[in-house]
């Protein structure tokens, strides 16, 4: 017969035991997600780290540190300076509506002011992913970011302004700032971006303003709002009225957006949940993918999904450049629409009149399908489904790696000696950057030449992690969680100041 005494000593082991035992729900990991940028990188983090075979997944914009973003890269955009604040270029784009009364979101600004942070060369925290890069609840973009040390870079192609996001998600910028596109009223310094607290998950930087994706999924814009890119009717048809405080653009109701996005010449766009790209702004060169004011530069403030070519179900990634936009729809094929002039829409031919309609991009032999697109002015670089890095469009200054004329078909760029794959890839205005699976990053177009040439981080950084471009420069994280910034074909220094 079991004695009391025994019984009574095998429930205590037990509930010991149970005591004992850790919360399940903790954050995971996620490595492949479902970014719209790193990625990018900008512009727009993405949804795929990729599948890639053979080479290594490049991670997209967004995702935290390859690829140019699905997953972790940037996506990037580029803009041309022209008579607009900033020396910003005035081209062709109606501004999006936005309210300048912002939202208050997040967790609430990790410091308390907008004014510039002087502490410069803190290293970030790189012992544990940053908040919201593990899956959360369902609907909650920053499930779609990888684990990720550091900050993370998405697409700022067209920016002369850059941004970063910390571990804790907070959104830094620092740069050209006369038109209110820094979403805070400092400049060179970096500073916080205090109205969306610890709630960033990506950005895009546009010409002269930007947008903002909120880890619950809403989209914020700041900036000039010349041609409704802010997503309302505010101060439309003029460069003069400065927005730097975000507010949130009106997605359709029950619509998040995850982390891909994207901003050129003056329109914004954003990859959602519900397999919709939404965009507004601008529609010079038909970035609008409609009709609507085509041509000249009316204001389209209006948020409207993108419509979907026949046997397309969703999108899954989001890349911009200057005046034209790239998606990947759910069988794997990149389609592309806006400027052509220079055959960055990757369709065989240049100088089609803009006419807002989505066109599939050319398959090179032996290429199955895309992972994630990534724009600069007036070309564009992709990773293909087997991991393939491929650069279409212009190439006066060298920026699809090769001596010659535009092309406006997929080109193949060849991996340096000794790499196995792209981790992460960039463009910037005229320029591109790419990293290795092995960590090495390599620059080439404007400033660097048509080969690409390696760019070796700073001493006593082991390698790079993630990178962005934007008009003559780049930035890159390095292996000790800091962000570099330098001119194009220059090299990196000292770590940016501000930036805790």
């Amino acid at each position: 017969m079991i004695k009391f005494d025994e019984v009574l000593r095998i429930v205590c082991l037990f509930l010991v035991c149970v005591a004992a035992v850790p919360a399940c729900g903790g954050k995971s990991a996620g490595t492949g997600a479902n970014p719209s940028g790193s990625g990018g990188m900008g512009g727009s983090v993405g949804n795929s780290s990729g599948g890639q075979s053979g080479q290594g997944a490049a991670i997209p914009p967004g995702t935290g540190g390859a690829f140019n973003n699905p997953t972790d890269a940037g996506t990037n955009d580029t803009a041309e300076p022209s008579t607009s604040p900033d020396g910003a270029a005035t081209s062709d784009s109606g501004p999006a509506a936005s309210m300048d009364a912002p939202a208050s979101v997040g967790d609430g600004p990790a410091t308390s002011s907008d004014a510039p942070v002087a502490v410069a060369d803190a290293p970030a925290s790189s012992d544990g992913p940053a908040t919201g890069d593990a899956p959360g609840v369902p609907g909650d973009a920053s499930a779609n970011l990888p684990t990720h040390i550091g900050y993370k870079l998405f697409p700022q192609a067209n920016s002369t302004s850059s941004y970063a996001i910390s571990q804790a998600g907070e959104l830094w910028s620092w740069g050209a700032n006369g038109s209110g596109q820094l979403g805070h009223a400092g400049a060179m310094t970096a500073a916080m971006v205090t109205i969306l607290g610890m709630n960033t998950a990506a950005y895009a930087g546009g010409e002269i303003h930007a947008i903002a994706v909120a880890k619950d999924g809403s989209a914020f814009t700041f900036g000039t709002n010349f041609s409704g890119q802010l997503g309302n009717t505010i101060d439309t048809g003029t460069f003069t009225n400065a927005h730097p405080t975000p507010s949130m653009v009106a997605l359709p109701a029950g619509v998040k957006g995850l982390p891909w996005a994207a901003a050129g010449e003056r329109y914004s766009a954003v990859l959602a949940d519900d397999g919709n790209v939404y965009m507004w702004g601008g529609n010079l060169y038909g970035q609008q993918a409609n009709k609507t004011n085509i041509g000249n530069m009316t204001a389209n403030p209006m948020v409207h999904a993108v419509p979907k070519p026949t046997g397309v179900t969703t999108w899954k990634s989001l890349g911009g450049g200057y005046s034209h936009l790239l998606t990947v729809a759910q069988d794997d094929q990149l389609w592309a629409w806006g400027d052509n002039r220079q055959g960055q829409l990757g369709i065989g031919m240049t100088g089609a009149t803009p006419d807002g309609v989505l066109k599939a991009v050319t398959k090179p032999a032996g290429v199955t399908g895309w992972t994630y697109a990534v724009g600069g002015r007036d070309f564009t670089l992709a990773i293909s489904s087997n991991g393939a890095l491929y650069a279409w469009g212009a190439n006066d200054m060298g920026q699809l790696a090769a001596a010659g004329a535009s092309q406006p078909s997929p080109t193949l760029i060849s991996l340096p000696t000794g790499a196995t794959g792209w981790q992460k890839i960039a463009a910037g205005k005229d320029h591109a950057v790419a990293i290795t699976t092995e960590g090495k990053l390599y620059a080439w177009g404007n400033g660097s030449g048509s080969t690409p040439k390696e760019v070796a981080p700073p001493a006593g950084v082991a390698s790079w992690l993630d990178a962005s471009a934007g008009v003559g420069l780049v930035l890159a994280t390095g292996a000790d969680g800091k962000v570099y910034q330098w001119a194009t074909g220059g090299k990196p220094a000292a770590a940016m100041a501000g930036l805790p």
